[in-house]
C-alpha cells in the first residue's frame, strides 16, 4: 500500500525536528570546542608548570592525566565550561565572551524550555514557519561562537607551545582517519546488505 502524500503540516513538522536536533548538535559542536580550549589554556600549561617545577613526564603520565581532564569536563555543564574557561583568564582580548553567554542562554532554552515555550506555535504552519526561522538562527550563532572559539583555541595553543602547523596536520589526520573508519562501516554494511 503506497504511502500518503506528506501534507504542509507534516514537511514542516519534519524541518522542525530536523533543525532542531541540527541546533542541538552545533551546540554540543561548541561545548566541544570549550573543552579543547581549556586543554589549551588550562591543561597544557599545567602540565608544563609541572615539568618545569619536578621534570619531564611519561607520555603515559600524560594520558591518563588528560583522560581525567578531558572526562571531568565533558561532564560539565555549557555554563559550568564557560565559568571554568572565564576563570584561566587567557581568552583572547578580541573573543565576544557576550555572544558565548547568549549561545549558552539559547543552548539552555532549547535544551530545557523549547517545545513547553513553543507548544502553540507547533500546532499551527504561520508558528512552525517563525520556529524554523528561530532555529535557524540559533544554528547561525553556534556556528559563530564556534568559529571564534576554534580561533580562540588556536590562540591558545600557540601560547601553550603548540605549533599551528602541526596542530593542522593532527586535526587532518584525525578526520581522515575518522572518514576512512566510516567509509569501512558503510561498505561493510552495504555489502552484508547486498547478501542479504
Amino acid at each position: 500500500m503506497p504511502a500518503e502524500p506528506m501534507t504542509e503540516r507534516d514537511l514542516l513538522t519534519r524541518d522542525v525536528y530536523a533543525h532542531y536536533g541540527l541546533a542541538h548538535y552545533l551546540a554540543q559542536c561548541l561545548e566541544h570546542q570549550l573543552v579543547n580550549a581549556l586543554i589549551y589554556g588550562k591543561l597544557l600549561p599545567s602540565v608544563a608548570g609541572y615539568t618545569k617545577a619536578l621534570g619531564p613526564i611519561t607520555r603515559a603520565d600524560f594520558e591518563n592525566r588528560f583522560d581525567l581532564f578531558t572526562n571531568e569536563h565533558f561532564d560539565e555543564t555549557m555554563g559550568g565550561l564557560i565559568t571554568r574557561l572565564k576563570d584561566t583568564r587567557k581568552l583572547p582580548g578580541d573573543f565576544d565572551v557576550q555572544e558565548l553567554m547568549r549561545a549558552r542562554d539559547v543552548r539552555n532554552f532549547l535544551a530545557h524550555r523549547y517545545f513547553k515555550v513553543r507548544a502553540e506555535d507547533f500546532i499551527s504552519i504561520v508558528g512552525m514557519h517563525r520556529m524554523l526561522a528561530e532555529l535557524y538562527e540559533a544554528q547561525q550563532l553556534f556556528d559563530r561562537v564556534d568559529t571564534a572559539m576554534t580561533e580562540a583555541c588556536f590562540t591558545l595553543a600557540e601560547a601553550a607551545g603548540v605549533d599551528r602547523a602541526a596542530l593542522d596536520h593532527h586535526i587532518a589526520l584525525d578526520l581522515l582517519s575518522k572518514h576512512s573508519r566510516a567509509n569501512v562501516i558503510d561498505d561493510a554494511s552495504s555489502e552484508s546488505n547486498s547478501g542479504a
